[in-house]
């Protein structure tokens, strides 16, 4: 006869049942984070950001030796440049993490780096589409006096 399974409980992951040490707590906190569980294993945590109040995942030694960075914050900041200069983010190139995929004014959809776009919001370049050639670039702030 076989035993019936109604008397086993699921299997909690052990990392879920350790408790988080203060002093994750804290650094986290210095970072601009705060802790609020473990992730899928011993070396997962959860982080959420406190400028754009969003959780994401990242490992424990980053955390603890290096910064880490808001995945949400940075696609905002990618969304906003691209706003300032005409485009609209589609979505991220999925075979290369510095590419974008933008809408341009003229409809077309163009593959760009992101830091390329952080450039032409800065006013240092200026890029055109390769299927109807036309500019876009920054619009330069008219002046007060109207010159």
């Amino acid at each position: 006869m076989t035993q019936s399974d109604h008397n086993i409980s699921p299997a909690v992951p052990l990392a879920v049942t350790i408790p988080i040490p203060a002093h994750w707590q804290k650094t986290a906190r210095g970072k601009g984070f705060s802790l609020t569980r473990r992730g899928a294993d011993r070396y997962q945590i959860m982080l959420e950001c406190h400028h754009c109040g969003r959780e994401h995942r990242s490992k424990r030694n980053v955390l603890m030796d290096h910064t880490p960075l808001c995945p949400h914050c940075i696609e905002q900041r990618w969304r906003e440049d691209a706003r300032s200069v005409g485009l609209e983010l589609l979505h991220r190139d999925p075979d290369d993490h510095r590419h974008g995929f933008y809408r341009a004014a003229c409809g077309h959809s163009v593959r760009r780096q992101f830091g390329r776009i952080r450039q032409i919001a800065r006013g240092k370049h200026a890029l055109r589409c390769e299927i109807c050639h036309c500019v876009w670039e920054k619009p330069r702030p008219r002046s007060p006096a109207g010159n």
